[in-house]
């Protein structure tokens, strides 16, 4: 007897390609990079490349209802899974200050994606958490383990 394969549906990460050429295109961003190895992981890269360093808002991290829920039925935090999951395959990008409010426009306008604001990058070396009124240093920048479970 013949047996069928089945499966929910598949969400599959979309590369942001005209995302990524309207920044390049209008020379709007310092630096840009895809988050597959995780948000953590991949702002690491900048701050090294930039000899520089980064605060993150936590609460300002976009994530889909979908991976909130998943989130409370593993019992983790979303924030630390949004932060250090991998395989986004989103666009983390730094912007000077005067550029930030163009450059959200110009991608939604265009491409429909919606830009947050998820922190800032800083003269201190180092990447730190706020939250409320504390920053918390992060030590190694960790990326997505491939091989690790959650």
């Amino acid at each position: 007897a013949a047996a069928k394969l089945c499966a929910g549906e598949i969400h599959i990460p979309q590369p942001r390609l005209r995302e990524g050429r309207i920044l390049s295109e209008n020379r709007l961003a310092h630096s840009l990079i895809d988050i597959s190895d995780g948000l953590i992981g991949d702002l690491g890269h900048i701050c090294e490349e930039s000899k520089s360093g980064a605060v993150i808002w936590p609460d300002t991290i976009p994530v889909s209802a979908e991976a909130s829920a998943i989130a409370g039925k593993m019992k983790k935090n979303i924030a630390d899974l949004a932060m250090y999951g991998g395989e986004d395959y989103e666009l983390l990008f730094t912007v000077p200050v005067n550029n930030v409010r163009e450059a959200m426009l110009k991608i939604l306008k265009n491409t429909g994606t919606s830009v947050s604001a998820i922190g800032e990058i800083t003269a201190r070396k180092g990447i730190y958490i706020q939250s409320d009124k504390k920053q918390k240093a992060i030590g190694a920048w960790r990326g997505y383990e491939h091989f690790l479970a959650v």
